[in-house]
């Protein structure tokens, strides 16, 4: 269980899309972030609801991906200058951030979601520009409706509470993404004998990492083929 958890969870993806704020805040203590929105003067595609990804978030804020890689001859530099803290995410990143590098990216939840808007918008990462998830497609298609797809939005943001709460309660209270601050509490416990307390808590934080990963594959990211 706990490897297929951190299997959807902790993989690494390439992402974006845009957005009501009343439901972006993300797990108790965490930034508010949200996913790329449509900015106000700018007209959505055809057929796109445009305030779903305002409403969500979970592409950005952690709860899905754990960080983000720039694709090769992605202006890093320029990132830096906007507050991205890039990270070397291969050995091939020697000579350190220029104005064209790779192996290059940042973690989640991402510094440039502020109340469920992107200050670096208009210079995000491809990968950014490019993701859209399985529901959003699904709105745009007409497969679901937006209430349809804001109740999933609100199901998934419980069940993320939910897991914040318990690992809160066993001492992970950190804002890194959801799924490393699992991995670290794993490692934490890893060769010790938990309390029966600990132990109560740590089986509850399983099933409901278990759970989101369920409901993450079915409607936002399904697991590759």
């Amino acid at each position: 269980m706990h490897g297929a958890t951190r299997k959807c969870l902790s993989r690494t993806l390439h992402r974006s899309v845009p957005g009501d704020s009343r439901l972006c805040n993300g797990a108790a203590g965490q930034p508010k972030v949200a996913c790329d929105p449509l900015r106000a003067n700018e007209q959505p595609k055809a057929g796109r609801q445009p305030n779903l990804c305002l409403s969500c978030g979970l592409c950005c804020d952690g709860s899905i991906f754990a960080d983000v890689k720039l694709l090769p001859g992605e202006n890093a530099g320029r990132l830096l200058s906007l507050g991205i803290p890039l990270q070397p995410q291969s050995p091939r990143a020697r000579n350190g951030p220029g104005s064209k590098v790779k192996g290059w990216g940042f973690t989640q939840p991402c510094a440039a979601l502020e109340q469920c808007r992107c200050r670096i918008y208009a210079s995000r990462p491809q990968y950014c520009r490019e993701f859209e998830c399985l529901l959003l497609k699904k709105l745009v298609s007409g497969d679901v409706d937006f209430a349809r797809a804001e109740r999933l939005v609100r199901l998934a943001r419980r069940q993320i509470g939910k897991i914040d709460k318990l690992l809160r309660a066993l001492g992970q209270a950190d804002d890194k993404a959801l799924a490393s601050r699992f991995r670290d509490l794993t490692k934490r416990l890893e060769g010790v004998r938990p309390d029966p307390e600990t132990a109560r808590l740590f089986g509850k934080l399983t099933v409901a990492f278990h759970k989101l990963n369920q409901l993450l594959q079915q409607h936002f990211y399904p697991a590759p083929a």
